[in-house]
């Protein structure tokens, strides 16, 4: 049953949602985010199948999150130790959360390579949006891996689950692994290396798939994905998250989410309603979550219900040429004083590289917008290190937030006051199932020194600050999001060496050039184990495309079978 608690001394922080049941008679699962508590339960994957496990009558499920220091790890809700459960299920994000997998297992007294777990162990297994598009860094930690979409998943999971108990550990694993789509058993699969020593295919166990079907949720448009629990604790205190989409139409070549969860979906309007209804019931503001949230079609009935329901809304993310009279009306309703533009790059050459759709008159029109409807600070978003960039695309950087700045003053003046302009730069992650797949990850010396310019250029102007991500974590990003198996030696000697990768490398003699450097479109790629269901030819245009810098059209959101410019066959009807 939900309810509000304050939790004892394993959770030091009050909740409303929690949900607790009775372990006895039910299989224990302890779901697993390798981040302290603000992060894990300000995401809404870690949310949804928190409460998913839960629906089921013969599961209990409790939380288990990164201690802010070294020791016992216990449960939120009735402080379990991890090895008392029956499964370990772990959520996954983010690339860098993943030198903790081991420290959490380890001080849980669960040995963390799988190859040394008994059958008196839990059953480590893990999903979450990393896991279908690299698990291989991964392999040598987990039983087996849940490769797409939690809602279609639970339920044939635990079922198998439960009528293979009396199988031996590796009995059930092939057993699922063969019954089951979308369930990859690593230890089933031994990958094969060329005379370079690169991955060059894999060898599988008899009646097994070659690759892993990603498993897509065909009603997600008609369920809402929202906030189950909500504290003051989390990163967002007072906001109750709803789902908008999952995926992108506008296919910038460097985001895997607009690749991945292609054709992208819209939740109907009548389950966003439902949901900010349940968000008002607990009086907090309403964040609408995804990465296309402005491509809603009816995102301004959404601002208009929300204004006539006293609601505050927040966005997670808002494109320049989307920024409707109504839209803008919430923002500043919502009591918003910063509004983040993501141009990505300076110049329109480079725009088009990356395919972002956006040309400066629209960039500097959305600056305009925000300013004259009172909204006073902006943030601009950028990425180095790209391909095909030159010297004269961070000029450009730097030529458009001054035309930015210049707008920006003209409409502060009109309105009396004046805000500031944060210019936010991170280096390029090249990702894997994304047209840059095949790209470089740009050298630690080559980015300081785009970065040491930015910075010096832009310290003089007025009202404008500059915040960078340190080419250290994007490098380290790369390195997990693009490793094979032997990359776990090097999440091993992360979490030893304290998150220093120059010291983990030489420790284990590792060499993470392979990870990080261009890759030849003939070459096999270690994440090609998933089949995400994007053809790699569209893939490969898209990047010969992004040398040539020709734009390509959003996706047209309709169903694939009629379109079969990416994929051959989609994972479920759009209409």
């Amino acid at each position: 049953m939900a309810r509000k608690s304050t939790i004892s001394s394993h959770s030091p922080v009050s909740e409303t949602g929690i949900i607790r049941k009775d372990s006895r008679g039910r299989v224990r699962v302890g779901l697993v985010f390798p981040n302290t508590y603000a992060v894990a339960m300000a995401n809404l994957g870690f949310q949804a199948v928190y409460a998913l496990f839960n629906t089921r009558e013969d599961v209990v499920c409790e939380r288990f999150l990164l201690p802010a220091t070294p020791g016992n790890i216990q449960s939120m809700e009735s402080g379990w130790s991890l090895d008392h459960c029956d499964i370990v299920a772990f959520s996954l994000s983010f690339e860098n959360d993943y030198p903790n997998i081991p420290a959490i297992l380890h001080q849980s007294g669960i040995p963390f390579l799988r190859k040394e777990r008994k059958e008196h162990h839990p059953l480590i297994i893990a999903g979450g949006v990393a896991t279908f598009l690299n698990p291989e860094p991964l392999a040598d930690f987990f039983d087996l891996f849940l490769i797409g979409e939690a809602e279609i998943l639970t339920d044939t999971f635990f079922n198998l689950f439960t009528s293979l108990r009396h199988l031996s550990r590796k009995e059930s694993l092939l057993s699922m692994a063969k019954a089951m789509e979308g369930i990859y058993t690593p230890e089933f699969y031994t990958s094969l290396r060329n005379e370079n020593g690169g991955i060059c295919g894999y060898k599988t166990e008899a009646g097994l798939p070659e690759k892993i079907k990603r498993v897509f949720d065909p009603n997600a448009k008609n369920q809402a994905t929202c906030s189950v629990i909500t504290s003051p604790d989390s990163a967002f205190a007072d906001t109750f998250l709803i789902e908008v989409s999952r995926g992108c139409p506008h296919g910038c070549r460097f985001c895997s989410a607009g690749f991945v969860y292609r054709p992208p979906r819209f939740r109907n309007m009548d389950v966003l309603e439902r949901a900010m209804a349940e968000g008002k019931a607990r009086n907090m503001k309403i964040g609408l979550m995804g990465t296309a949230v402005s491509d809603l079609k009816e995102i301004d009935r959404i601002c208009s219900a929300a204004k006539d329901g006293n609601l505050v809304l927040s966005f997670s993310s808002l494109r320049a040429d989307a920024l409707t009279p109504a839209l803008l009306d919430a923002l500043v309703a919502g009591g918003v004083k910063t509004a983040t533009i993501a141009p990505e790059a300076g110049s329109p050459r480079m725009r088009q590289v990356i395919n972002k759709g956006l040309d400066t008159p629209t960039i500097l029109g959305a600056a305009e917008k925000l300013v004259s409807a009172g909204i006073p600070n902006i943030r601009l978003y950028f990425m180095v290190g790209l391909p095909e960039e030159g010297p004269e695309d961070i000029t450009a950087l730097k030529d458009l937030v001054l035309e930015i700045k210049a707008v920006f003053l003209e409409a502060s003046r009109k309105k009396g006051y004046m805000g500031s302009i944060t210019v936010g730069v991170s280096p390029f992650v090249p990702k894997p199932f994304t047209p840059f797949q095949w790209a470089a990850m740009e050298s630690e010396n080559h980015l300081k020194k785009i970065l040491k310019s930015l910075r010096k250029s832009f310290a003089p102007v007025p009202n404008v600050r500059f915040h960078d991500e340190n080419p250290k974590n994007s490098i380290l990003q790369a390195i997990l999001a693009r490793g094979d198996r032997d990359t776990s030696r090097l999440i091993i000697a992360l979490w030893k060496e304290k998150g220093h990768l120059a010291r983990a490398c030489r420790s284990i003699d590792f060499d993470p050039g392979p990870c990080l450097e261009a890759r030849s479109l003939g070459d096999y790629l270690p994440w090609e184990i998933i089949d995400n269901g994007i053809r790699r030819s569209f893939l490969e245009k898209e990047y010969i495309r992004a040398k040539k810098a020709l734009p390509t059209p959003p996706c047209p959101m309709k169903n694939c079978e009629d379109c079969g410019i990416c994929r051959e066959k989609g994972p479920f009807p759009l209409s």
